[in-house]
């Protein structure tokens, strides 16, 4: 995928809240910066550099510089193992107040995940590192919190979508996709979750029409929202079919909104 000045100018690069130049050259000294700091703070500086360096490999994309997109799309994956793995959730005090003792199981639960834990999947897949998908995969616990401007619908999507890559018995997240199908207002996830569907027991033409029905809507609704308009579940989903070897193609013009990294 090469993105042109048409595509540039199809989601408006002012759609990027932020002064790029800022985000790619004053971050480099990051981790050097890093080395001084209490492990403790290492949440909260880990969630700010995911959000600065996705920013980056966004930029990157659009401009059809791949190769620092690359470079930054792998900077982020990093920052994120340190973010939902890295020892600082053992040692920061849970709760609101510095009281309170430290806690894995309160960070995983209540910690800020949805935003990080999207783009980070998004890139993994597409930079092809399925044993880090995999470990990704088993983060969410069914109690996560929902997260500020995010719908129940879309933490329900994730949690049946990772139940699917764990192989997790139905009964177990039968729960979660009834959510989603009963959930107003929530036109994207549910086509997200016939994707799903097709792409782990559907056959070759209900994978097709899946894909096709999302792309459609993708791009007539998801893609026209401020942002950079790129589909990131979709993305996961047609990385992670061809992971599975599953036989479709493409819809016309998808790859508008697909986050790949050309060789």
């Amino acid at each position: 995928m090469i993105w042109t000045t048409s595509r540039t100018q199809e989601i408006g690069l002012s759609a990027i809240s932020c002064d790029p130049f800022e985000q790619v050259v004053g971050f480099n000294k990051l981790p050097e910066y890093e080395q001084n700091r209490d492990p403790r703070d290492m949440g909260h500086m880990k969630s700010r550099y995911l959000y600065r360096s996705r920013l980056a490999a966004g930029y990157f994309l659009v401009q059809g510089d791949h190769t620092n997109a690359r470079k930054w799309a792998t900077i982020s994956v990093d920052a994120a193992e340190t973010y939902f793995f890295g020892e600082w959730r053992d040692i920061e005090p849970s709760g609101n107040g510095s009281d309170q003792p430290p806690s894995r199981d309160y960070q995983d639960k209540h910690r800020l995940w949805v935003e990080s834990y999207d783009w980070s999947m998004c890139f993994i897949a597409a930079l092809q590192q399925w044993d880090t998908f995999d470990r990704f995969a088993h983060i969410l616990r069914d109690d996560v919190r929902l997260n500020i401007d995010q719908t129940e619908a879309h933490r329900a999507w994730w949690l049946y979508f990772c139940g699917r890559v764990r192989k997790r018995p139905q009964q177990e997240i039968a729960g979660f996709r009834q959510t989603v199908m009963e959930s107003k207002r929530a036109k994207t996830d549910q086509l997200l979750l016939t994707w799903v569907d097709a792409l782990f027991e559907g056959s070759d033409d209900e994978l097709q029409d899946a894909i096709k029905k999302y792309m459609q809507h993708h791009r007539r609704v998801e893609s026209k929202k401020p942002g950079l308009g790129l589909a990131i579940r979709g993305s996961i989903l047609l990385h992670y079919g061809e992971h599975l070897g599953r036989q479709f193609s493409r819809p016309e013009k998808s790859d508008l909104y697909v986050v790949e990294f050309a060789d």
